[in-house]
């Protein structure tokens, strides 16, 4: 194709990523010098599509992918956004290459790095970025409730091991209202989460009764209004 006059443009490297192949990034940027400017390193890293999950191209060519392309002219500028992509998807290896050769080891404002790596249910990656300087400093909207949603109750105990705080949106009110799992809300409540303004608390709950009702048994639900009356836990 290039020998037939083919021009390649920044859109060649989108479908080498979505096949998940190192050696067509490596070709198109020194072979054939094709320009990343202007490439979205959130759609190389973030997009479902690219580099899949739990395969040999995802855990061991990303971040070779990545070098490639930020040499390539590709601009890191968006870098929260490609930690907060990597850490989603607890992806741990690529958290520490972006953390160590791209951020140069530091946390950038904005990376909710707790809330992603809740969502993840990755327990290492949890464990690994407790142990960073600064870390649990960072920014945190809703760790608790990115884990209990998905009534991981594991990463939810891991977060309170490890001494995360409970997040500015962590409470009961938001878990009602996100439809957490009955062994998840129970949980919150125990370790004593926020409730949240109890004026929200009735209005809550009666939505979240009924999108919900029907997940949850009937201890739950007599539990779910008594909240409601009371406007706190019990």
């Amino acid at each position: 194709m290039r020998q037939a006059g083919c021009v390649f443009t920044v859109a060649a490297y989108y479908c080498a990523a979505q096949k998940g192949d190192l050696a067509m990034v490596r070709w198109l940027a020194e072979e054939a010098k094709v320009s990343a400017a202007g490439l979205s390193m959130y759609r190389v890293i973030g997009d479902d599509e690219a580099w899949p999950c739990g395969t040999a191209a995802h855990s061991r060519d990303l971040p070779q992918a990545i070098r490639v392309l930020l040499g390539a002219g590709a601009e890191p500028e968006e870098a929260w956004i490609m930690l907060r992509c990597a850490t989603t998807r607890g992806d741990l290896a690529l958290v520490q290459y972006l953390q160590q050769e791209v951020l140069n080891g530091a946390w950038p404002a904005g990376s909710h790095s707790a809330d992603a790596a809740a969502y993840s249910g990755c327990e290492a990656l949890v464990e690994w970025l407790a142990g960073q300087p600064g870390w649990l400093a960072g920014p945190m909207d809703l760790p608790y409730m990115e884990a209990a949603v998905h009534g991981d109750l594991a990463t939810l105990r891991a977060l309170r091991r490890l001494g995360v705080a409970w997040g500015a949106e962590d409470s009961l009110v938001q878990a009602v209202d996100t439809g957490c799992t009955a062994p998840a809300l129970r949980w919150l409540a125990e370790q004593g989460v926020p409730v949240g303004a109890s004026e929200d608390m009735e209005e809550f709950v009666s939505a979240a009764l009924f999108r919900y009702e029907f997940a949850y048994d009937a201890g739950t639900v007599e539990w779910l209004r008594g909240l409601a009356a009371a406007g706190q836990p019990r």
